[in-house]
């Protein structure tokens, strides 16, 4: 009798469980962040006998491609990591040769990020890698619905980026704003 209280009691647990993720799926940012993650490990997982670098590490690649010089406060911001986790990645990928710290001309403090060589060759094959793991992504869904959701994508990206620099011209986050339906 007590091996069936037990049975019951997981069969229970496995149906709250899969409620509790069934309410997750429908929650935008769980959502959002589920795709990006399932994206990275996907690319580490195809990156890493390719390019011998992680995903974290091609998204500095590309941030400092599109803005050579930026400094690591910036870089951290633009990649949403803390100063000392893109201090100890930098440090990685100098020593790795793929990027490389100059002074800044007018701030003592800060120090300017460029690529090297050896990463502006890299860029294509991350490239390569990144555009086979959106094909696989992308799987099962028509040309009109990748259309579709990459320009749902950006409007929801455009949506958060004016409500944020809104919030740093205001310095309140928590109004909430008015919005006209489209």
């Amino acid at each position: 009798m007590q091996l069936a209280g037990f049975s019951l009691y997981v069969a229970l647990r496995d149906v709250h469980i899969m409620d509790c993720m069934k309410l997750h799926e429908q929650r935008f940012g769980f959502l959002v962040t589920d795709v990006g993650r399932l994206v990275g490990k996907l690319f580490d997982q195809r990156a890493k006998h390719v390019l011998s670098l992680t995903c974290a590490q091609c998204r500095v690649l590309a941030y400092l491609a599109h803005n050579d010089g930026i400094n690591q406060a910036t870089l951290a911001d633009l990649l949403d990591v803390t100063p000392i986790a893109i201090a100890r990645l930098l440090d990685r990928m100098a020593d790795g040769g793929w990027i490389e710290r100059s002074d800044h001309p007018t701030d003592r403090r800060a120090h300017q990020l460029r690529l090297t060589a050896k990463a502006y060759a890299t860029l294509d094959a991350a490239h390569h890698v990144g555009d086979g793991v959106r094909d696989e992504a992308l799987a099962g869904l028509s040309e009109d619905e990748v259309v579709q959701l990459m320009r749902l994508l950006r409007k929801v990206r455009s949506n958060l980026s004016d409500r944020l620099d809104a919030a740093l011209e205001s310095d309140v986050l928590d109004t909430p704003v008015q919005t006209k339906a489209a």
